[in-house]
C-alpha cells in the first residue's frame, strides 16, 4: 500500500514529451516548453491509500463538487464501509469544513434503518467521514437507467424515505437536500436509505451555521421558503419528498426550467403538470 503523501505528490501534471512535471497550483493545460497537453501522473491520490490507520480504499463509488466517496475496508474491524473525503486541490473554505464535521456529528446520532449510518470522522489526510456502504444503486441512477418506476415500485421506497425522514424530524433535524440521488436502494434488500445530511439544519439552534437570507439545496427540489432564505423546518423537507416522488413516477422534476432562477418562479407562482398527463 503506497503512502498518501506519495501519491499526493503524483497528482502533479506531466508532458508526455519532455517527461517535466508541473504542480497543480502552476495552472497550466499545456507544457510551457514545448506546447504538449499536459497529463495527469496519478488520477486519483487516494485509490490504494490507508487513511487514518485503518481504512483500506478499494475504489471510487462517486464524485460531487467538493467530495468524492469510495469503497473503503475497515481493517481493524474486517468490513466494508463508504468513506466520504473532501477533494483534493480544490479550494475549501473553514466554513465548508465545519459544515462537513457537523453532517458527521449530526448523522452518528441519526440510528434508523433507512437512514445510512455514519460511524466515525477524521481530519488525515483530509476531513473524511465514515459510513455504512450500501451495495445498490442511487433512486435517480434507477430513474436515469429504467425511467419512471411503477407506482407498486415506487411506493415502498417512498414508504422507506418518509420513515426516515420522520426519525430525523423527530430528532429535530431538516435534511435540506432531499432528491433522488440522496436516496439510495440496497440491491439485496430493496430497502431504501436517506443519506447526505451536508445541508442538515437543526430546528432549534443553528444561528452559527444557518442565517435567515442563507439559500441552500438543489434547486430542482427547494420549497418555496427554501428559495425565500425563510426559517425551515420539517414541512419544507417533505415538500422536497413530494418533489421526489413526482420525479420518481414520471421521470421528470416537477418543473423544467432553463436556469435557477425560472425554477425559483416556478416553484413560487406555479403548479406542476398532473400526474396523468407527465406520465
Amino acid at each position: 500500500m503506497e503512502t498518501f503523501e506519495l501519491k499526493q505528490a503524483l497528482l502533479k501534471q506531466r508532458c508526455l514529451t519532455c517527461n517535466q512535471d508541473f504542480e497543480p497550483s502552476d495552472n497550466l493545460k499545456t507544457c510551457p516548453v514545448d506546447g504538449t497537453m499536459l497529463s495527469p501522473v496519478f488520477d486519483d491520490p487516494f485509490i490504494g491509500t490507508l487513511i487514518d490507520g485503518k481504512y483500506e480504499i478499494i475504489e471510487r463509488i462517486a464524485t460531487g463538487t467538493k467530495a468524492k466517496i469510495y469503497k473503503a475496508k475497515h481493517l481493524h474491524l474486517d468490513k466494508f464501509i463508504a468513506l466520504k473525503v473532501l477533494q483534493v486541490g480544490i479550494s475549501v473554505t473553514q466554513s465548508q469544513v465545519a459544515r462537513f464535521q457537523k453532517e458527521a456529528q449530526v448523522a452518528v446520532k441519526l440510528i434508523h434503518p433507512n437512514i445510512v449510518r455514519v460511524y466515525d470522522y477524521g481530519t488525515h489526510p483530509q476531513p473524511y467521514i465514515a459510513m455504512e456502504y450500501v451495495d445498490g444503486k442511487s433512486l435517480a441512477a434507477l430513474i436515469k437507467e429504467s425511467g419512471p418506476l411503477p407506482p407498486q415500485c415506487a411506493l415502498p421506497i417512498f414508504l422507506d424515505v418518509a420513515s426516515g425522514m420522520c426519525a430525523a424530524h423527530t430528532a429535530g433535524l431538516v435534511h435540506r437536500d432531499l432528491k433522488p440521488s440522496n436516496v439510495i436502494i440496497d440491491s439485496q434488500s430493496g430497502q431504501g436509505k436517506v443519506l447526505d445530511f451536508g445541508l442538515v439544519k437543526d430546528f432549534v439552534d443553528d444561528a452559527h451555521y444557518t442565517k435567515t437570507g442563507d439559500i441552500v439545496g438543489s434547486p430542482s427540489y427547494m420549497s418555496p421558503e427554501q428559495w425565500k432564505g425563510q426559517s425551515l423546518d420539517g414541512r419544507s423537507d417533505i415538500y422536497s419528498c413530494g418533489c421526489l416522488m413526482y420525479e420518481t413516477l414520471t421521470g421528470i422534476t416537477p418543473f423544467a426550467a432553463a436556469n435557477p432562477m425560472e425554477c425559483m418562479f416556478k416553484h413560487l407562482e406555479s403548479q406542476p403538470p398532473k400526474l396523468s398527463k407527465a406520465r
